[in-house]
């Protein structure tokens, strides 16, 4: 189990629930008071307090998601952190693949349900080994995947009908066209 996934089934259990990751540790408050941890650095072990964490409100569901989370193992916690491969310069210069037919392209780093645009370590090693992706992996450069990088993903646009416009770096995006701030000098 995932740290998100015991955090978002936690908080589901109840709003009074509260997740920090003190120390590295998994932390969870119940109405601002401490209720019970799962050790970051050790597998099986997380802690609470008896007579405390049997007044909680679902304690038993409680106690089944952080005995699932403490018996993963840890490497296995923490999500993948994802990558965009950058093919050339250029805000569509992005190595995107087409979900139904595996093809390469390139575009921007927006995400949809047509084209995969970030990517693990493991499925990196995977691309690198296809033959029909001619790319000298020397020379791509990797750019952690941030879901804020680009204006579509903000608005939450999914449709990847964008064509850049003008030589002041605009976009058009479903018939809109987006033009960036003019920096200070």
């Amino acid at each position: 189990m995932k740290y998100s996934e015991a955090e978002k089934q936690i908080k589901a259990l109840s709003s009074k629930y509260d997740i920090n990751m003190g120390d590295g540790d998994f932390v969870v408050n119940y109405k601002n008071m401490l209720a019970a941890w799962v050790k970051g650095n050790e597998r099986y072990l997380f802690y609470n307090n008896e007579e405390c964490f049997k007044k909680l409100s679902f304690s038993d569901k409680l106690y089944m998601i952080l005995s699932e989370l403490a018996s993963t193992p840890l490497d296995e916690r923490v999500e993948d952190k994802e990558y965009y491969v950058k093919i050339f310069n250029g805000e569509l210069g992005y190595l995107n693949i087409d979900i139904l037919t595996g093809k390469m392209t390139a575009g921007s780093v927006c995400e949809t349900e047509i084209f995969k645009t970030k990517f693990t370590n493991k499925a990196i090693k995977q691309l690198k080994q296809r033959g029909d992706i001619p790319l000298d992996w020397n020379k791509v450069t990797f750019e952690e995947a941030n879901c804020q990088d680009f204006i579509a993903d903000i608005m939450g646009i999914r449709d990847r009908t964008q064509t850049p416009v003008g030589k002041d770096k605009s976009v058009m995006i479903n018939g809109i066209k987006y033009v960036p701030a003019k920096e200070k000098n």
